[in-house]
């Protein structure tokens, strides 16, 4: 049996950078991943060279963990995780 994660994930157009939708976006994300679905953790990859992205999560609360190679020939994902009773 292989283990299943929940993987908060998300796109933006350029025209909602900056503007603090992702932040928002992320924290209503968490909130309904946590409590209706109850899984222990929430993880998102985010690929190298996506420091909003990275700066977004850290903001909610989500931290690194490690790395994935998840695509051929390019440099491995960066992983991140949060806890479901973690503090933001």
């Amino acid at each position: 049996m292989s283990e299943q994660h929940i993987n908060l994930g998300s796109r933006s157009a350029v025209e909602a950078w900056g503007r603090g939708y992702a932040t928002q976006l992320g924290l209503a994300a968490l909130e309904h991943a946590f409590k209706p679905l109850g899984p222990p953790e929430v993880y998102r990859l985010v690929r190298p060279g996506h420091g909003a992205s990275i700066r977004v999560l850290e903001k909610i609360g989500v931290r690194l963990c490690g790395e994935l190679n998840d695509v051929s020939d390019q440099p491995p994902s960066r992983v991140f995780k949060v806890q479901r009773d973690a503090p933001s």
